[in-house]
């Protein structure tokens, strides 16, 4: 019985869906004719479904899917998934007047050649933008790093006790919790082959990919009694009607059991078990999970016999903006990376040496979380900041318009980081001579801006952050 339900049978599980291909100008077929399942009561009255249609040039099966973490109005999506020819793929997509997904422009290209074999319902962005995926049904985690080509680091997790090897009771979904949510910035893995519910220890390993140190086992969450086969995970935006009524805050893709599931979470940002509400019911193939960053709908792939697609369901709140002081220097990172080779060495040598810069000032000792630098460290950020600012404005950098909008985004990360200090050390009651001092150094670095010398205007930040640190 376990062992005919781990080998999903998928071709015996997933009807062939009736999809309409998107083409420019007809609207989107209603979801009943599209066989993508059911809001389920008491949702109904408030959320409903649309199908996108089949990815172009996406291999069948479809993967896990999520947002390119700098644009997003780009997906990434896994294809040929659960086989060694598994990549990641990126498409452009389309949005209506009121900023909702409505289809694809062009055809789907691999992120990372030779990087996403055995690509399940799991495809998340993690720190320093590293993407994770579930890779199933080796239970193992593969990682994928900005800006290197053909690298992907693979943990096995059968030393953590999930899975047994190519047991196919490994990953099915995984996802860090956002943040604003109880156990934020956890992994967690949902368990496709027997509905377990993990929390996964992670830290640096020094090359800009991350280790497993530990995995935790919470519980388990089949479908009533029976089998569910977790696949993706999603935290609900707050706000979002009847959810927020009901208190449930986590969505889970059942695909064995054709839904997809609302759960209450607890204190560590795990699902309640005796909570389980199907949300959505009568879904063939529930796969991959994500959240529009942009309005906060919910969008799904399937996993069929050459008929999958992308599914969008709208209705929720519009997320809360999740850029931070240290996400805008991840970012800037990216950007920079990209922009190379630039075809003059000396304006690479420069970028490179401002990567670099950037890269310490995310050492994670100099950091409290992502808003929050350390009181004995913190200092060494802006140091950092300036250095990359300065090679960023020599002759052969300053006409780059894209380099330039790293500066302004690194001065204003450290806008943030001073201003987050000012608030917390007022909150604690703080000296008010130093909060003074802070606020001098605040309106400084403004004017320092405002006359184009960044460099300068960091200097101040830095000068405002430490007097707002000596005051507590």
């Amino acid at each position: 019985m376990v062992s005919a339900l781990v080998s999903r049978a998928r071709a015996a599980q997933v009807a062939v869906l009736l999809v309409a291909m998107l083409v420019s100008g007809p609207a989107l077929a209603p979801a009943s004719a599209q066989s993508i399942g059911t809001i389920q009561p008491p949702f109904d009255a408030s959320y409903t479904l649309a199908g996108l249609g089949p990815v172009p040039g996406l291999p069948n099966p479809y993967g896990g899917l999520t947002f390119l973490h700098d644009n997003p109005n780009v997906i990434l999506i896994g294809g040929a998934a659960n086989s060694s020819s598994g990549l990641i793929y990126q498409i452009e997509v389309t949005r209506d007047s009121e900023d909702h997904i409505t289809g694809f422009v062009g055809t789907a290209e691999v992120l990372v050649p030779g990087a996403g074999a055995f690509n399940d319902g799991g495809v998340v962005y993690g720190p320093d933008g590293v993407l994770f995926l579930a890779r199933w049904p080796v239970d193992e985690i593969g990682q994928i790093k900005p800006g290197v080509s053909a690298t992907e680091k693979v943990i096995d997790l059968v030393p953590f006790g999930i899975g047994t090897g190519a047991s196919g009771r490994g990953p099915g979904g995984l996802m860090f919790v956002p943040d604003g949510f109880p156990g934020a910035g956890q992994l967690k893995l949902a368990g496709y082959g027997d509905d377990s519910w993990y929390t996964v220890d992670i830290q640096p390993d020094g090359t800009g990919f991350f280790d497993v140190t530990g995995a935790t086992k919470h519980t388990n969450i089949p479908a009533g009694a029976g089998f569910a086969g977790l696949e993706g995970v999603a935290y609900v935006p707050p706000g979002s009607p009847v959810f927020d009524g009901l208190g449930l805050q986590l969505l889970v893709a059942e695909f064995a059991a054709g839904n997809v599931a609302a759960y209450e979470i607890d204190a560590n940002g795990d699902p309640i078990p005796a909570t389980r509400t199907v949300f959505i019911g009568g879904l063939s193939g529930a796969e991959g999970a994500a959240i529009d960053p942009v309005t906060g709908d919910l969008l799904f792939s399937t996993f069929g016999t050459g008929a999958d697609q992308v599914v969008r369901v709208e209705g929720f709140a519009p997320p809360a903006s999740t850029e931070t002081p240290r996400s805008i220097k991840e970012d800037s990172v990216a950007k920079l990376q990209a922009l190379l080779p630039t075809g003059d060495p000396q304006a690479d040598q420069k970028i490179e040496k401002a990567i670099g810069s950037i890269e310490d000032s995310l050492t994670p000792e100099y950091w409290v979380d992502d808003s929050t630098l350390d009181p004995k460290h913190g200092k060494q950020v802006f140091d950092e900041e300036r250095h990359a600012v300065t090679e960023l404005t020599k002759k052969v950098t300053i006409a780059i318009p894209e380099a330039q909008d790293v500066v302004a985004a690194l001065v204003f990360a450290d806008e943030l980081l001073a201003q987050k200090a000012i608030d917390d050390a007022t909150a604690a009651g703080g000296n008010p001579r130093y909060l003074a001092k802070a606020a001098e150094a605040m309106a400084e670095a403004a004017a320092e801006w405002a006359g184009d010398n960044p460099q300068r205007a960091i200097y101040k930040y830095r000068k405002a952050w430490s007097y707002a640190t000596k005051s507590t």
